[in-house]
């Protein structure tokens, strides 16, 4: 019995080094850029963390208080786009509404917040609140993309209950943009 399991090892040896060795890629010539380190340092971790682990636990709003602040501090995108689809899915429209606020507070410069924060007074019925950056929304946008934004506004105010008042804030928002060359 000894020799039949000496035997078999030996066979098993002798079988692995009668394999070929896998093939090791040449080594290439070194990238010229180096990869992108991230922002993320070890305290925004894990206040993202706890964020998206009150979430999955049901605790929205611990959550989307976690991920406006950590989105304060780093004054991004990504995050306080996270805070905001956070309170709009557990339709809490005034915070969603905050986190909007505190994006275009943080982000003067992006078009985003503003067109989160138009649609997100609209659904609060906050026409008249609307106005100034619905505004500033048309005005931030690309001249070639502006055909397409005001093409679309109203699609965008046609949910407005009273459609008197949405119909006389459509035209003053236009009304700079009427006498413009195609």
């Amino acid at each position: 019995m000894l020799k039949v399991v000496a035997l078999a090892v030996g066979l098993a040896w002798s079988l692995a080094g009668a394999q070929p060795a896998p093939a090791v890629p040449e080594p290439t010539e070194a990238v010229a850029t180096p990869p992108a380190n991230s922002a993320l340092d070890a305290l925004l971790f894990y206040q993202l963390l706890i964020g998206e682990l009150e979430l999955k636990e049901g605790r929205v709003g611990n959550a989307y208080e976690v991920i406006l602040d950590a989105a304060r501090r780093q004054s991004d995108d990504a995050l306080f786009q996270r805070a905001v689809e956070i309170a709009l899915q557990a339709r809490a429209g005034e915070q969603a509404l905050a986190a909007a606020l505190a994006w275009r507070k943080a982000r003067p410069d992006q078009v985003a917040p503003l067109r989160y924060l138009t649609q997100i007074l609209l659904a609060l019925n906050k026409v008249d609140e609307t106005a100034e950056p619905l505004s500033a929304w048309l005005k931030a946008t690309p001249a070639g993309e502006r055909p397409g934004l005001i093409a679309g506004l109203p699609r965008v105010l046609q949910r407005v209950p009273d459609q008197q008042r949405a119909l006389a804030l459509g035209g003053k928002l236009l009304a700079p943009y009427l006498d413009l060359p195609d």
